[in-house]
């Protein structure tokens, strides 16, 4: 013989614990200031920016029985080192003009490598049998470094079993 079974949900209660500064706001709050920290130590640094930008909301409700906190970051270039670029291919012509490895060029800040290498090749470089660039029809974009997605695993480690 088959049994009934009523269940009753308390729906002021549910709401409660999702809506900020009950158990669920605070248990999904914990794992946002987790994820921020471990993305924060795990972020690669070239100049800081990309560790500076990763910020956390709180818990804010969605809809009746959802909840949601993020963790971003702000920083122009988080996306491209996130997720990768890609292979890089040549918009306006056949060829890209790269900078070839060995130059001998050297600069204290990595921004002005090309225009170094540029104004060197300018003023002649060309003349003196150096190259400093060399065609190719596409180059090997930067590998993704998914710091935040492996932050959110890590923080979320104790529920993946």
């Amino acid at each position: 013989m088959a049994r009934r079974v009523r269940v009753r949900v308390n729906e002021r209660q549910v709401t409660y614990y999702i809506a900020p500064g009950g158990e669920v706001a605070a248990e999904l709050d914990k794992i946002a200031r987790n994820t921020k920290a471990i993305a924060q130590m795990n972020a690669p640094v070239r100049t800081g920016t990309l560790k500076k930008g990763i910020q956390m909301n709180t818990t804010k409700t969605t809809g009746p029985y959802t909840g949601h906190s993020m963790v971003t970051s702000s920083a122009r270039h988080s996306m491209w080192v996130h997720d990768g670029t890609g292979t890089i291919t040549a918009k306006n012509g056949p060829f890209l003009l790269v900078p070839k490895r060995n130059t001998g060029v050297h600069t204290t800040r990595l921004a002005d490598a090309g225009t170094v290498l540029f104004k060197e090749w300018e003023a002649g470089g060309k003349k003196r049998g150096t190259r400093l660039f060399t065609r190719r029809q596409s180059v090997s974009g930067q590998r993704a470094q998914p710091f935040l997605k492996q932050a959110l695993e890590t923080a979320m480690g104790r529920w993946a079993l």
